[in-house]
């Protein structure tokens, strides 16, 4: 994930942090390049609004889904387009 995936203007972290959330949380399906984390990291450690952020790469998503047993259900699911 670069930057131009980070929606049509490349502003979805600019959106995301807009929200008044806690934790801000970036999952991609691949690698996460690391100006999208420093993007990310920058806006979530405001010291006027300092948050937890996440980021989950492709490697890290499969390993939750098989943590929890799920990775059949998400191939399944991925196939309904």
């Amino acid at each position: 994930m670069t930057i131009k995936h980070l929606g049509k203007n490349g502003d979805q972290i600019i959106r995301l942090a807009k929200e008044p959330l806690d934790i801000l949380v970036v999952q991609h399906c691949h690698d996460i390049t690391s100006s999208v984390i420093e993007m990310l990291k920058v806006f979530a450690t405001q010291p006027s609004n300092p948050r937890y952020y996440c980021l989950l790469d492709g490697r890290e998503s499969l390993r939750l889904l098989e943590a929890y047993d799920l990775k059949k259900w998400a191939l399944d699911e991925s196939k309904k387009g």
